[in-house]
């Protein structure tokens, strides 16, 4: 399926569409809301703590010096007595609820049946978190003599006897810095026997689990299985290997093989627990580990003994959302999806005691301490269309403590009064993108206190991209230059160094937009002034992109000029341009620029490929989703929906990623991710309401056979810049009955996707 060719096809083809591969979920979150440790699991089931810095330097020398005096712990796990690590080709993991932090890992080996349950407790705010695991072991042999399975013998079969299993389960930390020299996001999940800890630092004491250290950082709660520290050396391990493919038993034939890196060169002072269980029975083992390991306190070793209540760690998420907008929609799970996403930002809006805002990480594994402004922007924004303040506010005011903090944007400026950065690198477009966190901010809140406070820095800001855009307002030989009235040469975003008019102006301008909307909202005196110097800005950046579309309708990101470089630019095109209202999207520039993109760059229903592998999800699938909703074609609209719910986030426990590849389902670079959960948030609430300068639409994004197949899909208590308002689609009969109510404007044109839909 090509998006040239989806609107002459019919929904059924449109959802009969071949799958790949679906990404896995490789980093799942475990931490409380607002937490500072971030506690992960992985395919392998090991779960690692990792913390969020109040203190880390910006990106650089500065911060690598900083990061490799900071440690990360990890507890791995091994089964089988012959000691291997669970592959995680055969794991299969999800959500408690489908929507909670609450993991549950499922895991079929030798005959038994692991079910691993994580989830994590704020026991102290600020100190101390402590993640419980619960671990299951069933023995699925049958209890009575079987038929099906036979044991060989040299005159024939016979019936094979139900047999006993011997249920072991090995659990060893490893520590290392913080800083690992490569940046993990990018490099696939994969665990096995070269990453097991085989160094001497562990120990049991009184059922508390120690490192060598003296650190106490976990313990055992209850068990009805044996347990000691064991070491032991393996003297063959390529017979081992090739007893372990042997035919030990036909009940384990063709099941769980292992691969030699699996299996463990030794056992140094790993804890082990064992115990035979018969067909059909099962033994069990609880234990508590803690978050921040350098934290041993008499409240966190109490901490350690308790039991926890799983519901309640439901109910701190579920509070959470209470009084927001709320989705009903079972096709493709969306409902919990929405929840999901919600819980997902709840996790990386990071609070410390140091200080009074939130930190908007962009979550991942490595540089999750560090703050990209564009990124956290897309992240909470669409938390306001849901009713959420407090998150975005706060989170805002991280933003702001960037402002002339001495953390600039890269680029050729006269100055850098009023200019915000970014902790991470130096995208032109920061200043901008927090603008327009807090104008949506005091449009959807109308906070008198937030107006008061934050329009002098919103003011301030703004006039610095203005003051740097009147430095290129230049002539060369009578005629305005391409980058005429732009903002100046700069790093547009990780590594291109140009006049980013498809990227940094783009973003920037949307900040200068929404200022001036929130200055016509307040009645400010400054209202025309400030109307007119956007309306100039936004005239030059049209003026830029007319002068550099190319007559099939190519239009790169970027105006050309002698100084500039590019570092792996994986589109050149200025895609960003279909979702931010710069031209009518009817206008010719748009619909050729489309019909290129479609023909020449998106590959099957990818819009953003890098190669052949690999494309980034999300991003380009927001802004086509936005472009062909205004457009009016609703197939396109919901394939960008289908692929970034498909291959944007994990489909076990919706995990939001960066990038996907088709060949590869452990490599998914940043997962969890911060800025994609926003963006799937804004995606659902599109598919549903979608308001354009004069109409709105209504359901426009989803298939009409999947509202049909919900009975009742309904977007409840949504927040417009009007009010609040509640979106309804009721199947009856062969049609769709929609309704619209509360405060929306009621001078736009409502639209409906066909003669399905009828409005009540």
């Amino acid at each position: 399926m090509e998006y040239s060719q989806i609107n002459d096809m019919t929904w059924e083809q449109i959802l009969r569409n071949k799958d790949w591969t679906y990404p896995r979920s490789v980093s799942m979150p475990l931490q409380p809301i607002g937490s500072q440790y971030f506690m992960h699991v992985n395919p392998a089931f090991n779960i690692t703590a990792r913390s969020v810095y109040p203190d880390t330097p910006e990106l650089g020398e500065k911060s690598i010096n900083f990061l490799k005096q900071k440690q990360i712990y990890e507890l791995d796990f091994a089964f089988d007595p012959y000691a291997k690590t669970f592959d995680p080709n055969r794991s299969k993991f999800h959500r408690i609820d489908n929507h909670s932090p609450i993991i549950v890992g499922e895991y079929l080996g030798d005959g038994l049946k692991f079910i691993f349950t994580y989830y994590t407790t704020q026991t102290e705010k600020y100190v101390q978190d402590i993640t419980t695991v619960e671990v299951k072991i069933i023995n699925t042999n049958p209890k009575v003599e079987s038929t099906g399975l036979m044991q060989a013998e040299s005159d024939g079969y016979i019936p094979r006897a139900p047999f006993s299993k011997r249920a072991t389960l090995y659990l060893k930390p490893r520590i290392f810095t913080d800083y690992s020299g490569t940046n993990d996001n990018y490099h696939p999940f994969r665990f096995n026997n070269k990453k097991w800890s085989y160094e001497d630092n562990m120990e049991l004491d009184n059922n508390f689990l120690k490192f060598k250290d003296g650190n106490i950082f976990g313990k055992i709660i209850d068990t009805n299985m044996n347990f000691e520290i064991e070491n032991k050396e393996y003297e063959n391990i390529e017979g081992l290997i090739k007893i372990e493919r042997g035919h030990v038993h036909p009940s384990d034939m063709n099941i769980d093989r292992p691969y030699a890196d699996q299996i463990l060169e030794k056992l140094v002072n790993v804890l082990k627990f064992q115990k035979e269980i018969a067909p059909g029975e099962e033994c069990y083992l609880t234990f508590n580990i803690i978050s921040n390991r350098l934290d041993n306190s008499p409240a966190t070793i109490k901490a350690l003994e308790k039991t926890y209540n799983k519901d309640l760690i439901i109910s701190d998420f579920d509070k959470a959302r209470e009084g927001k907008a709320t989705l009903t929609c079972q096709a493709m799970d969306l409902e919990n999806i929405f929840k999901a996403c919600q819980n997902a930002i709840f996790q990386m809006c990071v609070d410390f005691k140091e200080h009074h805002y939130l930190l908007p990480t962009q979550g991942g594994i490595n540089d999750r301490y560090y703050c990209w402004i564009w990124e956290a922007m897309h992240m909470i924004v669409p938390l306001l269309s849901l009713g959420y303040k407090d998150i975005v506010k706060r989170s805002i005011d991280f933003m702001f403590t960037l402002q002339d903090s001495g953390i600039k944007p890269d680029g050729e400026f006269s100055d850098f009064e009023g200019a915000i950065g970014s902790t991470g690198p130096r995208w032109i477009c920061t200043t901008g993108s927090a603008v327009n966190a807090a104008a949506k901010y005091l449009i959807f809140t109308k906070d008198k206190d937030f107006e008061a406070e934050y329009m002098p820095k919103m003011k301030k800001a703004v006039d610095w991209i203005l003051r740097q855009t009147e430095n290129t307002k230049t002539t060369e030989k009578g005629k305005k230059v391409a980058w005429y009235g732009l903002l100046p040469r700069g790093t547009m975003n990780d590594g291109d160094y140009c006049y980013g008019v498809g990227f940094s102006d783009l973003y920037s301008f949307v900040g200068v937009r929404a200022f001036v909307e929130t200055l016509k909202s307040i009645n400010s005196p400054l209202y025309e002034e400030y109307k007119a110097k956007c309306d100039e800005y936004h005239n030059n950046i049209k003026d830029a992109f007319k002068k550099i579309a190319e007559p099939n309708g190519k239009i790169i990101k970027f105006v050309p000029s002698e100084k500039q470089s590019f570092y792996a630019a994986f589109e050149k095109e200025a895609v960003y341009l279909f979702g931010a209202d710069i031209f009518n999207p009817f206008d010719e520039i748009m619909s050729k620029f489309a019909t290129f993109y479609e023909n020449e760059c998106a590959k099957d229903i990818f819009l953003h490929t890098a190669n052949e592998e690999e494309s980034y999800m999300g991003t380009i699938e927001m802004t086509f989703q936005h472009y062909y909703l205004s457009t009016h074609q609703y197939k396109k609209a919901f394939v960008t929906l289908m692929a970034n719910l498909k291959y944007g986030m994990s489909c076990d426990t919706y995990q939001v990623q960066e990038r996907y590849s088709k060949y590869d389902p452990f490599w998914c670079p940043w997962q969890p991710n911060g800025s994609g959960s926003g963006r799937m948030i804004e995606m659902i609430n599109k598919a549903i309401y979608f308001e354009t300068e004069k109409e709105i639409i209504l359901f426009g994004g989803l298939p009409p056979v999947y509202l049909k197949e919900n009975g009742i899909t309904e977007l409840k208590d949504l927040r417009t810049s009007k009010g609040l308002i509640t979106v309804k689609a009721e199947a009856v009969n062969d049609k769709i009955i929609v309704s619209l109510k509360g405060d929306y404007d009621k001078n736009k044109k409502i639209v409906l996707q066909n003669e399905e839909f009828i409005l009540r």
